[in-house]
């Protein structure tokens, strides 16, 4: 039996090609296949080098961007979503490059990681940490999770990840790369609904049917919760953390209370609970010469120029509260985040299918 499975498995992978993932390759990026369901994240970058929004970029096997561990003594990891990530930005232009050699122009030698991941909320970022980001070593965390929690959609990402994260998902994300249950899938064998729920996460059509209306992806009181346990468990880790607060166009060329502010605020409510400092990039960029189209590329994403001043925010607000020699670990007394949060913003209906 092992005999005829070593044969049909070497034959396969000489003579046969999944014609469902060829197909999902050219459709999705035309490269590579930039992004992949995850059992336990919904989603995540594929390893290997993809083309994202006209830059060619490397992920490393865990699907961040590849970084290089020159063996400094201190490690930086930042994260968020796509706007840390660097969307449409070389590797020389996302913030946590722009930081390292911030921070190495002030004679402090640091490596940086990249942790932001396109669409990621604060809730896939608690699982991406326990997956292999705690195994990373960092010394410091910029803590980013902002727009991917408190936007509308037509799902939660907490319900989301209970309803996709079933036994047979992991088994094929396992045997994945064995040819033969490639194979065997093809023919049929499996849950082929599931299959399709883990591969296109955008036709996962089910999940919006009970909400007529829009949901924040990850609700307020959930969000606070969220960031501090984050807090938490980096300080029984002897690791510090600093809370980064992120803006866009919209903040930068109008006036009055935007509807993610109450999201702010809880950025501040933890960050204070917990003793970390903040660095608010609204305060940073207001203060500079460029105009919006300058700093961001869209009416989201910062551009090459914008992170070049998150990044001298971030060492000035490091170096103002003592670090390196303070290692800004969270303050661990306070219990876990408890004050009861209210979001009086208005539900709004998405355009977009999900």
């Amino acid at each position: 039996m092992l005999a005829l499975f070593v044969l049909l498995e070497v034959g396969l992978r000489l003579f046969w090609s999944n014609p469902n993932a060829e197909e999902s390759l050219q459709k999705i990026t035309g490269m590579c296949l930039e992004m992949e369901g995850h059992p336990t994240r919904l989603w995540a970058m594929t390893p290997g080098v993809c083309k994202s929004a006209g830059v060619t970029i490397e992920h490393d096997e865990n699907g961040l961007r590849r970084w290089v561990d020159s063996g400094m003594p201190l490690r930086l990891m930042t994260l968020g979503d796509s706007s840390i990530y660097g969307h449409g930005l070389s590797d020389g232009q996302t913030i946590h490059e722009q930081l390292k050699t911030e921070i190495n122009d002030r004679g402090i030698s640091v490596d940086a990681i990249g942790g932001g991941i396109p669409g990621y909320s604060s809730e896939q970022t608690l699982v991406m940490m326990d997956d292999f980001g705690w195994e990373l070593n960092p010394d410091l965390l910029i803590v980013a999770s902002l727009w991917s929690d408190n936007s509308w959609e037509y799902f939660q990402d907490r319900e989301w990840m209970q309803a996709v994260n079933v036994p047979f998902l992991h088994l094929d994300k396992m045997l994945r790369p064995i040819a033969t249950w490639s194979w065997l899938k093809h023919l049929g064998l499996g849950n082929e609904n599931a299959l399709q729920e883990e591969q296109g996460i955008n036709r996962v059509g089910w999940i919006k049917e009970p909400n007529t209306t829009a949901l924040r992806r990850v609700p307020l009181q959930q969000y606070a919760e969220n960031i501090d346990r984050l807090m938490v468990e980096a300080a029984k880790r002897d690791i510090g953390c600093v809370v980064l607060q992120l803006s866009n166009r919209q903040e930068h060329t109008s006036s009055g209370t935007m509807p993610w502010q109450n999201y702010k605020d809880a950025q501040d409510k933890v960050a204070t609970r917990r003793g970390v400092p903040i660095a608010k990039m609204q305060e940073a960029l207001a203060d500079s010469e460029f105009e919006a189209n300058l700093l961001f590329q869209d009416l989201m994403h910062p551009t090459a120029t914008a992170n070049k001043l998150i990044a001298g925010l971030l060492a000035d607000t490091m170096g103002d509260a003592g670090w390196p020699k303070n290692r800004l670990i969270p303050d661990p007394e306070p219990p876990p985040f408890n004050e009861i949060l209210s979001d009086s913003s208005t539900p709004r209906k998405v355009i977009r299918d999900h």
